[in-house]
């Protein structure tokens, strides 16, 4: 069991290294090869850089989330997703600020039993509806979006899962994997109708990226608390544990008094 503790982050770590050097040589080709442009691969640059130095270095979160939330939103525009611009950007960016502010541990993933409530998910339920009724008329309003209905669950979804990241909640898991794959198919679906080179490939692949690193997170989060039941376990069933417990029952034969031993009121023991 030691041996795999020593092991086991330094294998995901090496996992992340790959799978970064991988992400980003895949990106690197789509310029090479013109089928994506320069400026999107540096959308793909920062994504992943936020996404492996979180919770690094609080004046490098900063930088890389505005970084990234102007980038998100100008590629947004340029493909006319709205909902998507607007949103998520400010909201990843907002999200940011609040952990940076409140010195928040972001590499702790969830809390353990910390579940939403029913109030909280109804209000959950009522707020992002409005913003999906919301953002999919103005979206229409505005620039006559063709996925404006898909642009704005997508969009709300992904504000989901960035708020019960911040919440820090078990649910988080499921709906940061459905978020991403509603990401990954909204951006698959610009670049089937506006065509390519206008960044939709590489934040795809951005989003696709996430989906891994998610899974080696889920992995690593998995196996710490696994390991942490195990240990607890280990010491019910040590020797010295059952040393001392049947030293304790020779000593209590009788076992515990069912009463507390006093004194009463006419100073005669109980």
């Amino acid at each position: 069991m030691a041996k795999t503790e020593l092991n086991e982050p330094k294998r995901s770590f090496k996992l992340e290294i790959i799978s970064f050097i991988l992400f980003m040589g895949v990106a690197a080709a789509m310029s090479v090869l013109k089928v994506e442009n320069y400026i999107s691969l540096s959308m793909v640059g920062v994504g992943l850089l936020a996404l492996y130095l979180n919770d690094v270095n609080k004046a490098v979160d900063l930088i890389l989330a505005i970084l990234w939330s102007g980038l998100y939103a100008y590629f947004c525009y340029v493909n006319g997703l709205a909902s998507n611009g607007v949103l998520i950007s400010l909201f990843y960016l907002v999200i940011k600020l609040h952990d940076i502010a409140f010195k928040v541990d972001t590499k702790e993933l969830v809390k353990e039993n910390n579940k939403l409530k029913g109030n909280e998910i109804f209000a959950l339920l009522v707020v992002s509806a409005c913003l999906v009724v919301g953002s999919f008329f103005l979206s229409r309003l505005w620039i006559n979006e063709k996925l404006a209905i898909f642009d704005a669950l997508s969009a709300v979804l992904f504000c989901i899962s960035l708020y019960l990241m911040m919440k820090r909640t078990t649910e988080y898991f499921i709906v940061r994997l459905i978020a991403m794959a509603g990401q990954s198919a909204i951006w698959v679906a610009v670049a089937l109708l506006y065509g390519f080179g206008t960044g939709s490939l590489h934040i795809t692949l951005m989003f696709v990226a996430y989906i891994v690193y998610d899974m080696f997170r889920l992995n690593k989060w998995s196996y710490n608390h696994t390991n942490i039941a195990v240990k607890e376990k280990s010491i019910l069933d040590s020797e010295e544990y059952k040393q001392a417990q049947r030293k304790y029952d020779r000593a209590h034969k009788t076992g515990l008094p069912s009463k507390s031993v006093g004194v009463d009121k006419d100073s005669k023991r109980k």
